[in-house]
């Protein structure tokens, strides 16, 4: 069944799909996850952040990596025409098809805000412009360079100023669940819409993921000009992280904060958790780690630790099974 979702910010309405990329897909929570993982050392990110606006490439489609392409389709489910000339009128960067100028995919790299024709503002920073043709679907598509857990922040918004309103249909889609409707959807009726979504996908190399704009409710191309904002953020491994988890108790030791005996109860819990997840046993091993949080919560009972020192443990440890549980 699908969740609507509400606008924080200015009443667009969106949907979210069934919660499933590769069987697993959680639509909330990441924010406390990586509210946890700023906080917390032991919430470990693997290097290497997959931004549209920045990995922009007007050198080639896709871009050199691989990564990013640029094209359009006509329907949610078609197949992916890229782009295939480029322009620079305004001193935008703009991809789009032979001698015609929407659909397309275009970039600001100039520094400075650019305003065209009064109405449509290119930013500097973290929204690309994409716009619909008359029937064609423009798409931005990222496609996995590694399997593994990601975390998803998307934003899309009208990128008009003043005059007409944009009126599109936003979508989010991915390949690794063939034919499923997409992850999320949304309309943006005015200048004032903007939708967000948040959530964590696990996905395996060489699998899609597409950010999509169509002609909207009134079924006309005019006056679409959208932004949309995608950035992918690689989780480090459940074992990298328990890994860290284990340190972060050593320092206590060495603080003073616990006594060798507590630390090697302590540790041995996570050892555990540790040899059941190498097993590829996650219920076992997250059951380890709520004994590793009960023991915590024991200590913090009595006075052995102090609350701020057992609730970054009890923090780490819940972050890595939402971490198990989203991926």
């Amino acid at each position: 069944m699908n969740t609507k979702l509400e606008s924080m910010h200015w009443g667009a309405t969106a949907t979210m799909g069934p919660a499933t990329v590769r069987g697993r897909l959680l639509v909330f929570g990441l924010s406390m996850l990586l509210a946890v993982g700023l906080s917390v050392d032991s919430i470990a990110e693997v290097p290497g952040v997959y931004d549209a606006f920045s990995d922009f490439s007007f050198v080639s489609n896709p871009t050199p990596d691989g990564v990013w392409s640029y094209g359009y389709t006509l329907g949610l489910q078609g197949t992916l025409n890229l782009y295939t000339t480029k322009d620079t009128e305004f001193s935008l960067s703009i991809w789009e098809r032979p001698g015609v100028r929407d659909p397309n995919v275009i970039k600001n790299e100039t520094g400075a805000p650019i305003l065209v024709f009064g109405e449509i503002l290119f930013p500097t920073s973290d929204f690309l412009h994409f716009h619909p043709g008359n029937g064609e679907l423009s798409v931005i598509r990222w496609t996995a360079p590694t399997s593994g857990c990601y975390g998803l922040e998307a934003s899309f918004k009208s990128l008009r100023i003043g005059g007409q309103n944009t009126t599109t249909d936003v979508h989010i889609l991915t390949s690794s669940v063939p034919q499923a409707p997409p992850i999320f959807s949304g309309l943006i009726n005015s200048n004032q819409d903007a939708l967000d979504f948040t959530g964590a996908i696990e996905v395996s190399a060489g699998d899609f993921v597409d950010f999509v704009v169509g002609m909207g409710s009134n079924g006309n191309p005019q006056y679409d000009s959208t932004g949309v904002r995608a950035v992918f953020t690689p989780f480090g491994g459940a074992q990298v992280q328990i890994e860290a988890v284990i340190s972060d108790v050593q320092q206590l030791v060495n603080q003073g904060g616990l006594d060798p005996g507590q630390a090697n109860a302590l540790t041995a819990k996570l050892q555990a958790a540790l040899q059941k997840l190498n097993q590829g046993k996650v219920i076992p091993g997250i059951n380890q780690l709520q004994a590793f949080m009960n023991q915590v919560n024991a200590l913090i009972t009595a006075g052995v630790l102090t609350n701020a020192q057992g609730e970054l443990l009890i923090a780490a440890a819940e972050a890595i099974i939402n971490r198990l549980l989203i991926c």
